[in-house]
């Protein structure tokens, strides 16, 4: 109705809404406004990044895309177009790095308090005797980063020991290295040397020295995730993590998706594994959104090889926090030159994504047909899920296109290389294919598959050349360091190493420049009973003698 018409009761009520509207409208910008402070902060740091690295390489001609915050490739640069694409693919929104937000969205901000390894569970349960107590006049020197945030029982920060050099670009990637100083090669060399007492006090006594040296933080991590002290065993992931985006290059910018890292340098391993471990335990607590991210920029760091094997698991993180469009699009793109078809877990995630996406009233006939392509070719998945969901079917248990006998007396048999990626695709995904609607689907489209014999033998003749020579080495690094008790390595593959702090690493170059020289091995050598002193005064229960030393005592404390 026209304005003249209206009462002056109802002027007075509508003027009334229109001030709550506003008063709601300002809080609701505060409320914003508060959210967003972490990432406004730091855009202007990244847009002048991004100005230095034009300035020096001007036909690199990055950007940032204003309506999304990402950073990407603009058009005219000499990098082809697909590479383009998986650039902006791979780009990081750094407002979808924060796990706590994630958290406080889910949960609320008071359980999140309550939870955190500084708040009340920590304070009625006590600390871990390998852990330090809350100290909160040491939280004040250390600000929060992308990948992590600093708790109130982490010691001060200090610079050295870890830094990271430029040093090329080629075709539009930005390859860097992390170094170590002397100092820090000492304190290596005393890691190396404990981890063969098998004794979790000495890790710990040398973490206290030490308490930024990553390769002792990822260690005694991994001692307290078996030991079932899960959340400490976090923190001390997200404290090497610290440790590393502290020490990044002024040019090194991780939300472009063009920053490199090489494998093949020992001193760069341990962040791909810090940033592995991470997304494991992003997963553990349900922030998925964070965990794709994380995953985004763990791929990103050497896509060529991805040495361990993101692209095995960001097909699950990307359903499970919803961004189906990202996960086609990134299909598209990496389709062709990473023969996603010859991985089972893109085959049935591609067709889960697309039967979520499709909707309800829908015949999902596009879902199904890839369903049926992904049960043919990759048949060890379904009897896997079946019995995850405990499901019984007799034509799929006692057909035996659907069985396998494990052949494994060398790595090089093609259905035990598919048969271990199918197990693996069941033991991390099987939960999501536990929906009545979506087993319903599934049962429905293996029927299919099953009454026709020309299906299942198409299906046989398109993965016979796959993984003739077995899996790529990057591969069983994955399986290895995923931790599914029911999804193993074959022993032949694992004689090349077990370690926990650099699992089955490359083949040794000669000129690998973290091979530490022999007077810093000396130096490392004659401080033995330094450190063994040290560890019997602050851990009274140790009696073995560690072969390792003190590093400088000058830096005992920091990070050298």
């Amino acid at each position: 109705p026209p304005a003249a018409t209206l009462s002056s009761t109802t002027q007075r009520s509508k003027k009334n809404k229109k001030k709550k509207k506003k008063s709601e409208g300002a809080k609701d910008r505060a409320k914003k406004g508060k959210q967003a402070v972490y990432v406004n902060e730091t855009e202007g740091d990244i847009d002048k990044t991004l100005a230095e690295i034009n300035a020096q390489y001007p036909d690199l001609k990055l950007q940032r895309d204003l309506s999304s915050g990402d950073p990407s490739i603009v058009n005219g640069s000499p990098i082809a177009t697909s590479r383009q694409k998986v650039a902006q693919l791979l780009s990081i929104a750094t407002g979808n790095l924060d796990r706590e937000l994630e958290m406080r969205r889910m949960f609320g901000s008071r359980v999140i308090k309550e939870n955190t390894p500084g708040g009340r569970n920590r304070t009625q349960h006590g600390a871990s005797r390998h852990h330090q107590q809350p100290n909160p006049h040491l939280h004040h020197s250390l600000r929060k980063t992308f990948l992590a945030t600093p708790q109130e029982n982490w010691p001060p920060f200090r610079t050295g020991g870890i830094s990271m050099e430029y040093i090329e670009t080629v075709d539009g990637e930005m390859w860097f290295t992390f170094t170590h100083s002397r100092a820090y090669q000492e304190v290596q060399l005393q890691f190396l040397n404990l981890l063969e007492t098998h004794s979790p006090e000495h890790i710990a006594g040398l973490l206290r020295m030490y308490p930024y040296h990553v390769d002792t933080a990822l260690q005694l991590s991994e001692i307290l995730k078996h030991s079932g002290e899960i959340a400490q065993a976090s923190e001390l992931v997200e404290r090497a993590l610290y440790s590393f985006e502290r020490r990044f290059h002024s040019m090194f910018n991780m939300t472009l998706g063009t920053c490199r890292l090489s494998f093949d340098r020992g001193e760069n391993r341990p962040f791909f594994l810090a940033l592995f471990r991470h997304i494991q335990y992003l997963t553990r607590k349900g922030c998925w959104r964070t965990a794709l991210e994380v995953n985004k920029l763990l791929f990103s760091l050497n896509p060529r090889s991805d040495p361990l094997g993101a692209l095995l698991m960001i097909d699950f993180i990307a359903i499970k926090s919803k961004e189906f469009e990202w996960f086609f699009s990134l299909y598209v793109q990496l389709e062709q030159d990473y023969h996603l078809d010859r991985l089972p877990n893109f085959a049935y995630s591609m067709a889960l994504a697309q039967f979520i996406n499709e909707g309800d009233n829908v015949e999902h006939s596009q879902s199904s047909k890839l369903l049926q392509n992904a049960i043919s070719v990759f048949p060890f998945v379904l009897p896997g899920l079946y019995e995850k969901a405990a499901i019984t079917d007799s034509r799929v248990t006692d057909n035996e296109y659907f069985q396998h006998q494990s052949l494994w007396t060398t790595g090089s048999s093609s259905e035990n290389s598919i048969k271990l990626l199918c197990d693996l695709y069941v033991e991390r995904c099987h939960a999501i294919w536990k929906e009545p609607e979506v087993l319903s689907w599934l049962r429905s489209a293996a029927s299919i598959v099953v009454s026709n014999p020309s299906c299942l033998e198409k299906g046989r003749e398109t993965r016979k050349p796959m993984y003739t020579e077995g899996l790529p080495h990057e591969m069983y690094r994955h399986i290895f360091i995923s931790d599914f008790s029911n999804v193993r390595v074959p022993a032949t593959i694992l004689a090349d190493s077990q370690s926990a702090h650099d699992p089955l690493p490359p083949p040794i170059d000669a000129d690998d420049a973290s091979t530490v020289d022999a007077s810093t091995q000396a130096n490392a050598t004659n401080s033995i009973d330094a450190l063994t002193n040290f560890l019997q005064a602050l851990l009274p229960w140790v009696n073995s003698n560690p072969a390792g030393g003190s590093g400088d005592p000058d830096t005992a404390g920091e990070d050298q």
